[in-house]
């Protein structure tokens, strides 16, 4: 900061100072101000209210100088905490204990999130003393990497948290029948949204029923026959919540869509996606006026296959033309979209249908080889912001399709996930910015495609992670002054001289976090060597004598490397060994 702007921020009265401070997460607060000068020390240590620590990608040393610092002597003052065994972090809940911090001083934590918990330890003591918090309301849990046994008993009291009432979870296996039947009934609880896990219609009553008070829900729901009885129980329809948002992906049969639909009958916004199921306009509008009386806010995403024998264009138009009702296009306001692809489902091809409404409010979208697509009137204007809430895009388009046959409304802005294949012909179509992405996913590659990627990586200034499914040796060896993740998932051993070369690559040189399989075990330690800027590595051994004795060779890996350095093995085979 040179010495005009250091006079320009300190000219500013301490209240605009404190209301910018409350902005700031408290690792760069503490970094940037704590030793300025007097004035702004007192101003942190006697006038700051509240304190956000994030400690996801920060280094153990760096953790080390917080912890026992600035976070200790403000302990009370902190009202927002995340925590991260994530890759780039290993071990981190472990190494937050150890600190022995005076967690009883947390009184004004309101805010906790968890990502990638391994610690069965720190899990357990931050779930079973939420409690104590008396201003406690968020909890967001992103996976968590513990035997489902030993997480079962602790996950229970989130339920009985008085005064939560956010709760974010995203683990694929959390919720079991036994888990579900056995939780306590929460009356805080006002925005439940629940990623990655599936409900029966039976679950979803039960959960409702545990959970009468929320407002704001996000789910995703699957029926197995279409002849489960779906009669709903009198207790549960006099005790509804008042659900008014509804974030809902369903898989399963008609009937199934209109019993969840009848037990939420408060629902002012329905955001839903349809998997497997098609369903036309006149159905739609029925449902619309039999369950949400009170509906204003309305957007549909439905994808389902089409066998190759049918007549894809009168199937697309009469579905297109059932939304092109004045109830949709009038009362409603509405407008719908249609794509259709040819597409690989269970070994045979198939018609892909996907179709929508605009503007588009999904984050995901998948967009392959296109074939046939309708809209509900004729756009004559461009569709570039219908698409600004896409975060994650599957893009394999067709290679053999002229450049004037690609759709040039369809554009993406905002993405932070891409996963591509095949070509990169018609990138800068579909995606004129990349300034947002973070995660580039190869699936497949074939011809000389490197100079496309290079191109990609400079268009992409604040990509960190790069995904190759497909071994192509050359992109090794492209530069990105951003990537600090590699993860190698092309089931290739590499053996000591592969290694030996991919150390000199400009992406490995400045790598953070790798995943990679090696032939020998002797390349865990070069590839230390050698990557001066590794933290975190993900490897399998080849030998098969390791394989089928783990423990020997975690042993050994712990007598030849450092002992500051801490490896484990997950249930996949993987070892994860965190060198900070």
């Amino acid at each position: 900061m040179n010495s005009s702007k250091k006079m320009q921020f300190e000219s500013l009265p301490n209240d605009l100072l404190l209301e910018i401070f409350d902005y700031l997460d408290g690792i760069e607060l503490f970094r940037i101000f704590s030793h300025l000068n007097s004035r702004f020390t007192e101003l942190l240590s006697f006038y700051s209210r509240y304190y956000h620590f994030n400690f996801q990608s920060i280094t153990k040393n760096e953790m080390d100088l917080v912890c026992q610092e600035s976070f200790r002597e403000n302990v009370w003052k902190i009202s927002s905490l995340t925590l991260s065994d994530d890759d780039d972090t290993p071990y981190q809940t472990e190494l937050f204990f150890s600190y022995r911090l005076p967690f009883h001083k947390f009184f004004s934590l309101r805010s906790l999130s968890l990502y990638h918990i391994r610690s069965k330890v720190a899990f357990y003591w931050l779930l079973s003393n939420l409690s104590v918090f008396p201003h406690f309301s968020y909890l967001k849990i992103d996976q968590i990497d513990i035997d489902r046994q030993d997480i079962y008993p602790y996950c229970y009291s989130i339920w009985s948290l008085f005064t939560l009432t956010d709760l974010y979870i995203s683990d694929p296996n959390l919720f079991l029948d036994y888990f579900l039947y056995n939780l306590n009934i929460s009356v805080s609880l006002k925005r439940l949204h629940l990623l990655e896990s599936s409900f029966l219609p039976t679950e979803f009553e039960t959960l409702l029923k545990h959970s009468p008070s929320v407002e704001e829900l996000t789910i995703e729901i699957y029926q197995d026959s279409d002849d489960d009885d779906l009669s709903i129980d009198m207790d549960l329809q006099s005790t509804l919540p008042l659900i008014t948002i509804l974030n809902l992906k369903f898989t399963g049969y008609f009937s199934g869509l209109d019993h969840i639909l009848q037990l939420t009958p408060h629902v002012l916004k329905l955001h839903i996606e349809l998997f497997n199921q098609k369903i036309d306009g006149y159905q739609w509008q029925d449902l619309i006026c039999r369950h949400l009386m009170h509906l204003s806010d309305f957007h549909l995403k439905m994808s389902f296959y089409l066998t190759m024998d049918c007549d894809l264009e009168m199937e697309v138009d009469e579905l297109v033309e059932s939304y092109q009702r004045s109830y949709w296009t009038l009362q409603r306001q509405l407008h719908f979209r249609c794509l259709s692809n040819l597409e690989y489902n269970n070994s045979e091809e198939q018609y892909f249908v996907l179709f929508y409404s605009l503007p588009y409010v999904f984050d995901a979208f998948k967009y392959i080889k296109p074939v046939y697509s309708k809209s509900t009137y004729n756009f004559q204007v461009t569709e570039c912001e219908s698409y600004d809430t896409v975060r994650i895009l599957c893009l394999v388009p067709d290679d053999d399709k002229p450049t004037d046959e690609i759709d040039e409304r369809i554009q993406f802005s905002n993405l932070r996930h891409l996963v591509i294949g095949y070509t990169f012909k018609y990138l800068d179509i579909f995606c004129p910015k990349l300034n947002f992405l973070t995660i580039l996913d190869i699936q497949y590659l074939d011809g000389q495609v490197r100079s496309h990627v290079q191109t990609l990586l400079n268009r992409a200034p604040r990509l960190q992670t790069i995904i190759f499914n497909k071994n192509n040796w050359s992109l090794f060896f492209l530069a990105s002054n951003s990537v600090r993740r590699l993860s190698i998932r092309d089931g290739i051993y590499y053996n000591i001289q592969q290694c030996e070369q991919l150390c000199s690559s400009p992406l490995f040189q400045q790598c953070q976090v790798l995943e990679i399989n090696l032939q020998k075990k002797t390349s865990v330690v070069d590839l230390i060597n050698r990557m001066t800027r590794l933290r975190t590595l993900i490897f399998q051994c080849q030998c098969e004598q390791w394989k089928e004795s783990p423990t020997k060779l975690e042993t050994w890996f712990k007598h030849y490397l450092p002992s500051q350095y801490l490896i484990k093995r997950d249930e996949s085979g993987s070892f994860r060994l965190s060198l900070q």
